[in-house]
């Protein structure tokens, strides 16, 4: 038949490379889906089940998962009987720009009609545009301008892959 619902795929949590590490955490749907909605309020479960209309044992699956991975914790707010809601750690908040980039790029590339939502200013209602910038410099980081080079965990074979050059982001290979 072909269908083996069991098998897991490939960890990459191994892998020298941090775009490989952050997509085996968090690169499963309703795994980004559970996070949005955590910075847009949802707390309780039956939000979370409510919104994205996921069967309530796949939620649970998940939710258990987002708290192993410290990007939920739970907070009890009733005793009896005893009842919890679901709150962003530190760790979870800080995907929030990687949230915003791909509703920009969804929006660009996946709704030939226009965007479903759109990202507004809270407080002035007007459109936002995300981007990635240099925390130190301010600068905008453009394709071309950001490289890589090894790190401070790179493994001895991963700096000799790089032998002294740098690999830029829509360079050429």
């Amino acid at each position: 038949m072909g269908f083996a619902p069991n098998v897991r795929r490939k960890s990459f949590h191994d892998f020298e490379c941090c775009i490989a590490r952050a997509v085996d955490e968090i690169g499963d749907p309703w795994t980004l889906l559970i996070l949005r909605n955590a910075l847009l309020g949802a707390r309780k479960f039956s939000d979370f089940e409510r919104a994205l209309g996921i069967p309530s044992s796949t939620l649970t699956r998940r939710l258990n998962e987002l708290m192993e991975k410290d990007l939920l914790t739970t907070v009890e707010y009733e005793e009896h009987p005893p009842r919890v809601e679901y709150a962003l750690t530190e760790r979870g908040q800080g995907l929030f720009p990687v949230l915003l980039i791909l509703a920009d790029w969804g929006a660009k590339w996946l709704s030939p009609d226009g965007p479903p939502l759109e990202l507004i200013d809270a407080c002035s209602g007007e459109k936002v545009k995300p981007r990635v910038i240099d925390a130190n410099t301010g600068h905008l980081l453009e394709l071309g301008e950001v490289a890589l080079r090894p790190g401070a965990g790179a493994s001895a074979e991963l700096r000799a892959l790089f032998c002294g050059r740098e690999l830029v982001f829509g360079g050429a290979a």
